[in-house]
């Protein structure tokens, strides 16, 4: 076996876990399999391609069957430094965005520290791997990305309101890539910081409105067909009703779906 030479270096790290794979392999469900890698490569691809296509930054990323693994080199500067966790969160946005459209869902913690990540050998190790597979196993709970804590104090602020106000005003369009807790229309905050992927998604001008009609209308049948599946499941579908519901009427009250408020 050839001897690892660890080559640490500051990095920003995603473990991301899709929720129900375990199921897709046992119904040999190759359909929603082949969608799940596809959508992670059109996600990266995305954010690497399209969205930050003027800057030299690249998401690499390591998929172990059901889990995602996404890394971005970790800037001493502080304004680059932020759009490089800008970048992988909008990765993980595209990603959770075009997965939940499909009724798959994930959950997953990002961190940052060192870190030894060798894409081609599909290698990771190092203390910011660890703490995101930790907070995605013991702090996420429902189908979200939630953020390390000590990203706060990495980049200098003071609270989570200061990050997330940065890291929403520096986005394009001023999209909401985490999510505010200040409007009065927030589901209950039991964490400082996740990615606000929904509200990236309908902020996102790029993308015609047709587009995010159908896209809001197929994850509200993709909820309405799974909440009562197991109790696994509701307790799953039902935080992201109440999500779903929190960025609709915080966009647009109008918009809020009387098809998800009653479970």
């Amino acid at each position: 076996m050839k001897e690892i030479t660890l080559k640490y270096e500051e990095r920003y790290v995603a473990f991301l876990d899709i929720l129900g794979f375990e199921k897709m392999v046992h119904d040999n469900n190759t359909e929603a399999i082949n969608s799940y890698l596809k959508s992670v490569s059109e996600g990266v691809k995305s954010a690497n391609d399209v969205y930050f296509n003027d800057k030299k930054r690249t998401i690499e990323s390591i998929i172990i069957s059901d889990s995602i693994i996404l890394s971005i080199e970790k800037n001493k500067d502080y304004s680059e430094s932020l759009l490089e966790l800008l970048q992988l969160c909008i990765s993980v946005a595209m990603i959770q965005t075009i997965l939940a459209e499909k009724n798959i869902w994930l959950r997953g913690g990002i961190s940052c520290g060192d870190t030894h990540f060798d894409q081609s050998n599909h290698q990771i190790i190092g203390p910011a791997y660890i703490a995101a597979y930790n907070i995605e196993q013991n702090i996420s709970k429902y189908p979200r990305v939630a953020l390390d804590s000590k990203i706060i104090k990495e980049l200098n602020f003071t609270n989570a309101e200061e990050l997330i106000t940065a890291l929403n005003t520096r986005s394009a369009n001023h999209n909401h890539i985490l999510y505010s807790w200040e409007n009065k229309y927030t589901i209950k905050q039991d964490i400082p910081l996740f990615i606000d992927y929904l509200g990236f998604l309908f902020a996102y001008d790029e993308l015609p409105n047709q587009t995010k009609t159908l896209h809001l209308h197929q994850m509200i049948d993709n909820i309405n067909n799974s909440i009562y599946t197991n109790m696994s499941a509701y307790t799953k579908h039902k935080w992201s009703a109440e999500y779903l519901n929190s960025v609709l009427a915080r966009i647009n009250p109008k918009l809020f779906s009387s098809e998800l408020k009653n479970f």
